[in-house]
């Protein structure tokens, strides 16, 4: 398969720039920060992003299926623009990306978003403390571009591996909360986490889940036999 430049299969734009910060309102168009896209989460909640009373002037509004591109900084990373209702711009430390038909937007972030293409970012970032991805250098990033079915497939097979990482990483935090419960003598939250992981998980962790289920019984008859212990002491 052979590779093309990200200029050749999008167009790139750059965010707006505010001289004096993004003031907040009530109304007005939603203001993309780094902020917005400083988490894990690979969308973007607009509910939670600010807006501001400003004049769009030249720079075009931000639409789904767009990706900005985070350019300022260490941490550059893509995010696909959906959920979208309402007139939205990125600041400056955004570009703006706009893949043509044959490209998948999902697929262009997930490209943009992969060790190849941080590495790429790291070789040619510009500045010293405060580092950016330039617009030439975003528009040379190579990369390569299958059928656009193929595309999707991909980042469905992925999107898929990722929910079983998640669906995992929550059981093994619930499986830990439940152990540290029962590490401190809190035996009755312990017992309501494995409830929760019961109903969620014990098609999948069945055994895990009643080896625990009896070592939570042990140390609770273990705790009433302490308090029977104690009281028949209290009498005499």
């Amino acid at each position: 398969m052979s590779e093309t430049l990200l200029k050749n299969v999008a167009e790139i734009s750059s965010g707006r720039g505010f001289k004096e910060g993004v003031k907040p309102s009530n109304q007005g168009v939603y203001v993309l920060t780094v902020a917005d896209v400083s988490g894990d989460t690979k969308k973007i909640n607009w509910q939670e992003v600010k807006k501001s009373d400003i004049t769009l002037r030249s720079h075009k509004s931000l639409h789904n299926g767009e990706i900005v591109f985070l350019a300022k900084g260490k941490l550059n990373k893509a995010r696909v623009v959906s959920g979208l209702d309402g007139v939205a711009v990125a600041t400056h430390h955004f570009f703006v990306i706009n893949p043509v038909n044959t490209v998948d937007s999902y697929y262009l972030a997930m490209k943009l978003n992969s060790e190849e293409a941080l590495k790429y970012f790291f070789d040619n970032a510009r500045g010293g403390a405060k580092q950016h991805i330039t617009k030439s250098a975003l528009g040379q990033f190579k990369l390569s571009i299958p059928p656009i079915e193929e595309q999707r497939l991909i980042v469905q097979m992925i999107e898929q591996v990722d929910n079983q990482v998640i669906h995992v990483q929550n059981y093994r935090s619930l499986f830990r909360k439940a152990c540290n419960f029962l590490i401190e003598g809190k035996l009755d939250e312990s017992e309501r986490i494995l409830i929760e992981m019961r109903d969620a998980y014990d098609s999948e962790f069945h055994t895990d889940i009643e080896q625990f289920y009896a070592l939570l019984r042990r140390k609770k008859l273990e705790s009433a036999d302490e308090v029977k212990g104690k009281r028949k002491l209290n009498r005499i």
